[in-house]
């Protein structure tokens, strides 16, 4: 199987939590499993977030997320573009690029593409229906908003990121949470 080399996916950033640890000491099963993951693994463990907060009332919280901080800062500056999966409606569920670049694979001896196809599909492949190829989906959009919201507990004003990217215009993860939702707002209203 052979895939086109450019691929992005915004999935794993639905993958977080913040917890403390005076709540991951009651988890003894889980915790013993994540320590091993953490010595066992280091070179999985070294793209993950694993990591104490500043302490709040005395106890302290970490973030456990697929993404590290880098590497939550490169998805972010993608998600956050409007040439990619920013759209004035939320967040598209594949980049904007593939409808110039369809995403290619080979598999069995056939080829196969995605493009970005925001309305209705030019295959009848899965149905018809392009939800998945470039609309705007709801779940995935409150999922990821559900998402930032986290990353703002972890990170606070600490973290800022252009929003749109290339705008200049700084925001921490709580007020790009805050605004995504009024996109979505303009599928219905059209504002």
């Amino acid at each position: 199987m052979h895939f086109s080399k450019r691929r992005r996916t915004l999935i794993p950033l639905i993958a977080v939590e913040v917890i403390g640890d005076h709540v991951i000491e009651k988890l003894h099963g889980f915790m013993k499993r994540m320590n091993w993951f953490l010595k066992n693994r280091p070179d999985l463990a070294s793209c993950i977030s694993y990591m104490c907060s500043l302490e709040r009332k005395g106890k302290c919280y970490k973030l456990l997320a697929i993404p590290c901080k880098d590497r939550l800062l490169k998805v972010l500056k993608y998600m956050f573009d409007e040439n990619e999966f920013l759209s004035p409606y939320g967040i598209r569920s594949l980049s904007k690029y593939h409808e110039k670049n369809p995403y290619v694979f080979y598999a069995g001896g056939n080829e196969h593409r995605v493009d970005c196809t925001p309305c209705e599909s030019t295959t009848t492949l899965f149905g018809g229906n392009s939800n998945w190829r470039g609309s705007i989906w709801f779940p995935i959009n409150y999922l990821l908003i559900e998402a930032l919201e986290k990353y703002y507990e972890f990170y606070g004003n600490s973290l800022k990121v252009e929003f749109p990217t290339n705008s200049g215009n700084l925001m921490n993860l709580k007020e790009i949470s805050i605004e995504l939702p009024s996109r979505l707002e303009r599928t219905y209203f059209f504002l």
